[in-house]
């Protein structure tokens, strides 16, 4: 089977977390979809040597429409049948957004939402003719309410939450599995590129999981159907405190606890 973390049949899967080397470990050749070449190359020799798997890689700037373009046609081209996506490639804007970098916000929305949905709208419908596949969006508990100071990010999380569990609803009698992974805060170097973050400095370290932990929560997840993931206890009962409170609470809460 294969998969894209964009990566025997393929997934093609796009993430820091270690869904790739999950998706290995259960035996699914890959393709690997970053922009750096260099480093996707030494994974993906990793993942064939461990796990006996096939690992494609593919360099592209998923913020930019030719080169999705280019990525899709460069998987059809080699032949790959598309059974897991792994949607999760991403940064974080924060901070006052009237004082934010426009560009950024922008570009911020065109790989957590637009490429995403590209990438979706590419590679589901050979799922649904084959009645089988499934596809993981890499969201966060910051999708499932605004917040104030990370205004851009939690809005395009959002996004994902909500496409993930509506697609859902359309596509499960046809075989398809569609799941929202939302985790609370990750010790990966995505706050290392992000760099002055609200959301890192409010979120106590009880709440931190480890990149392999929420990997495995994730295509368990996926395995069982789910349409929401939210991995630990902590942050699970969290989120659940949250949606019984009114939104007006939350927002002075958090704008609160996130103003630098």
């Amino acid at each position: 089977m294969s998969a894209v973390h964009c990566a025997g049949h393929w997934s093609l899967s796009r993430h820091r977390y270690g869904h790739r080397r999950e998706l290995a470990h259960r035996g699914h050749n890959v393709t690997l979809v970053a922009r750096r070449e260099e480093l996707l190359q030494s994974l993906a020799d990793e993942i064939s040597a461990k796990h006996g798997v096939t690992a494609d890689v593919i360099a592209c700037d998923l913020a930019d429409a030719a080169d999705r373009a280019k990525l899709i046609e460069k998987v059809h081209r080699n032949g790959r049948h598309v059974d897991v996506l792994v949607n999760s490639a991403g940064f974080a804007t924060g901070g006052r957004y009237v004082s934010s970098d426009a560009d950024r916000e922008v570009e911020q929305v065109r790989v957590l939402v637009e490429a995403p949905v590209a990438l979706t709208s590419a590679f589901l419908p050979g799922m649904v003719e084959r009645h089988q596949g499934a596809i993981l969006n890499v969201a966060s508990t910051a999708g499932l309410q605004p917040m104030p100071w990370s205004t851009g990010y939690s809005a395009a999380k959002a996004h994902t939450v909500a496409f993930s569990q509506a697609l859902s609803a359309e596509v499960r009698r046809e075989g398809i599995t569609v799941t929202a992974l939302c985790p609370g805060p990750v010790k990966t170097d995505f706050w290392e590129v992000a760099g002055d973050q609200p959301i890192e400095k409010a979120m106590p370290r009880l709440l931190w999981r480890s990149p392999a932990a929420v990997a495995k929560y994730g295509i368990k997840s996926l395995d069982r159907g789910h349409r929401l993931a939210v991995p630990g206890l902590a942050v699970r009962l969290l989120t659940f405190g949250g949606s019984l409170t009114p939104t007006g609470v939350k927002l002075a809460m958090f704008e609160r606890s996130m103003r630098p």
